[in-house]
C-alpha cells in the first residue's frame, strides 16, 4: 500500500472514532481538505468514508464521488481545512463546462444551466424549492439548510439530454425518462419539452422535490433508507396543489390523480393496502419487481402522514436522515422503526388511508 494511502487510512480512523457516527454532509473546523487523483480526474473534498474497498469523498462543489481506493492515486490530506464553493466559483465552473450556448443564472437557492433563451427556468426552480420549504415548515419537519447551492440543468432538446445522462456516471436513461436527480452528481438534469408537451411539468415537481428534500436534511445522501419515503415525497410534490396550499385547501385539489387511480385499481380494499405497506416497509424489492404499485403505495403512504399524521412523517423523517452511514438496514429492523413510530399496527393504517382517500373524486 502505498504511503499516501496509510496516511489517510490513519487520520479517517482517528476521525471516525472522534465522530458521532452521523452522516456529515457539512463541513466543519475539524474537516481537512483531502487531495487525489482519481482516473485522471482531480478531486478535492471531504473524505466520508475510507476503507480498503471503498471510499466516499465529497468534493467542494457538493457532489460524492464513491469509488475503489485502488483505482486513486496521488492521494494527500492537505493543511487547509473543507471549505464548500462559494456560488460564484460554482457558477464559474459551470460556465467552462457547459459553455457559451448556455445561461448560469443563480437565485436564492440555485444555480441554474439553461438555454440562453430560456430565462424562465430559474424562477421555475427556486419557486419549487419555496413550495417544498414553506409545505416542510408547516408540518413542522426538520430542515437542515444545505451548504452547496443546488444546480439544475435544462438541456434544449432531448438529444443534448441524453449524451449528459450517458456521462453522468454512466446512468442508464430509458426512453421515457424525462430528467431525473442523481444523488452523487446532486444535479437535477431535464430537457426543455416546450409548451405544449406532456408530462414535463410532473418530473420536474417530482425531481426538484428530490434535491430539496435530499439538500436540506429530510433524506440523508449517505444512509440507508427506505425507498419508499423518498420515492414518496417525489410524487407527493407532482401534483401541481401541493406547491400552493393556501389556494387549495379541499383534498381533490392537492392529490397525485394519476397513482390514485392507480392505487384504487390495484388496492380496493384496505387488507390488500396494508399487505402491500408491509411490503415496501420491509424492502424495497416492489419498487423493481411493479414499480407502478409501489409509486402508488408510496404516495398514498407519504401523502396520508404528511397531511393528517405530521408528527410522524416528523419521526420517521428525523429517524431516517440520522441513521448511520454506508450501512445496511434488515427488514426486521425497517419495520420495528416504522411501527413504533405511526403507533398502530400497518392494517389499521391501510384503513386510515383508505378512508383519507375514500371522499376524493
Amino acid at each position: 500500500m502505498p504511503a499516501s494511502h496509510r496516511t489517510v487510512l490513519i487520520f479517517l480512523a482517528f476521525a471516525l472514532s472522534c465522530s458521532s457516527g452521523r452522516a456529515r454532509l457539512s463541513a466543519s473546523d475539524r474537516d481537512p481538505m483531502l487531495g487525489l487523483n482519481l482516473q485522471g480526474e482531480a478531486v478535492q473534498g471531504m473524505s466520508l468514508l475510507w476503507t480498503s474497498g471503498r471510499a466516499v469523498v465529497l468534493q467542494r462543489d457538493g457532489r460524492l464521488f464513491d469509488f475503489d481506493p485502488a483505482d486513486a492515486s496521488q492521494v494527500r490530506v492537505a493543511d487547509t481545512r473543507f471549505d464548500p464553493a462559494s456560488q460564484a466559483e460554482m457558477r464559474s465552473q459551470l460556465y467552462r463546462e457547459f459553455g457559451d450556448r448556455y445561461q448560469v443564472t443563480a437565485t436564492s437557492h440555485y444555480l441554474v444551466v439553461h438555454p440562453t433563451q430560456g430565462g424562465h427556468w430559474p424562477e421555475v426552480f427556486e419557486s419549487l424549492h419555496r413550495a417544498f420549504l414553506q409545505h416542510c415548515r408547516t408540518r413542522t419537519l426538520p430542515l437542515r439548510k444545505s451548504r452547496f447551492p443546488m444546480v439544475a440543468i435544462v438541456f434544449p432538446d432531448r438529444a443534448s439530454f441524453l449524451r449528459y445522462a450517458q456521462s453522468d456516471g454512466n446512468r442508464p436513461v430509458g426512453g421515457n425518462v424525462l430528467g431525473y436527480y442523481s444523488r452523487n452528481s446532486n444535479r437535477v438534469a431535464l430537457y426543455d419539452h416546450g409548451a405544449t408537451s406532456g408530462g414535463v411539468s410532473a418530473t420536474m415537481r417530482h425531481e426538484a422535490a428530490h434535491q430539496s428534500a435530499f439538500n436540506w436534511g429530510i433524506h440523508s445522501r449517505v444512509a440507508k433508507q427506505p425507498h419508499w419515503i423518498i420515492e414518496g415525497f417525489g410524487t407527493m410534490f407532482e401534483a401541481e396543489g401541493i406547491h400552493d396550499s393556501a389556494s387549495n385547501r379541499t383534498l381533490q385539489e392537492r392529490v397525485n390523480r394519476e397513482l390514485l387511480i392507480s392505487l384504487r385499481k390495484r388496492y380496493p380494499d384496505s387488507q390488500s393496502l396494508a399487505a402491500a405497506i408491509d411490503d415496501l416497509v420491509q424492502d424495497d424489492r416492489t419498487f423493481a419487481n411493479d414499480a407502478e404499485s409501489a409509486y402508488s403505495v408510496a404516495w398514498a403512504m407519504t401523502f396520508f402522514l404528511a397531511d393528517r399524521r405530521p408528527d410522524v412523517m416528523r419521526q420517521l423523517v428525523t429517524h431516517y436522515s440520522s441513521r448511520l452511514p454506508f450501512i445496511t438496514y434488515p427488514a426486521e429492523e425497517r419495520r420495528s422503526d416504522f411501527e413504533r413510530a405511526i403507533g398502530i399496527s400497518i392494517p389499521m393504517l391501510a384503513s386510515q388511508i383508505q378512508q383519507f382517500l375514500g371522499d376524493v373524486r
